[in-house]
């Protein structure tokens, strides 16, 4: 598994009120607190530009960046997105082997039986293999999917108490 960074050359032109309002959201973040910031408009007007240029304000500040993007090809699975974003919360640097992986996911929620018993969840986003467990084994689609939400945010919730979390997840 291996994930890539993005960088643009240049400077953003012509976004101040973005720029400001990405800059509040991540200075929200440094002090503890959440934020969510959403971007949307028409294919082509900077999008992308703009996100890659917060991931490197948050980068300079000392932040952890998961950055998943969507892909035509991909619109089977809705957690495709996920895949890059877990494989980036679950390694420090660019690959992502399996066994490691799996060693760093039940670390971080080792503080949660719950969280733990559910670890073969991650399996519907990223194939780490975990051998099912009998509560897994036991929970209907619905029961499934509500859990890995659970799971989801449990990850990204541990991982802000290391370090401030940006998660980018790109259309």
């Amino acid at each position: 598994l291996a994930h890539e960074r993005r960088a643009f050359l240049g400077t953003v032109v012509g976004r101040t009120d973005e720029m400001r309002r990405m800059s509040q959201a991540l200075t929200i973040v440094e002090q503890g607190a959440s934020a969510a910031f959403v971007l949307r408009g028409e294919p082509g007007i900077g999008k992308s530009r703009l996100i890659a240029d917060m991931a490197s304000r948050a980068r300079e500040r000392g932040m952890r960046i998961a950055w998943g993007a969507g892909y035509s090809l991909e619109t089977g699975s809705v957690y495709f997105p996920w895949r890059q974003i877990f494989a980036q919360m679950l390694s420090a640097n660019e690959d992502v082997d399996e066994a490691s992986a799996r060693r760093a996911a039940a670390a971080i929620v080792s503080d949660d039986e719950r969280l733990t018993s559910w670890l073969p969840l991650l399996d519907d986003v990223l194939p780490l293999h975990f051998m099912p467990t009998e509560v897994t084994e036991q929970m209907s689609s619905q029961a499934r999917a509500a859990s890995l939400r659970v799971l989801v945010v449990g990850f990204a919730m541990r991982l802000t108490r290391i370090k401030p979390l940006l998660l980018i997840a790109d259309d």
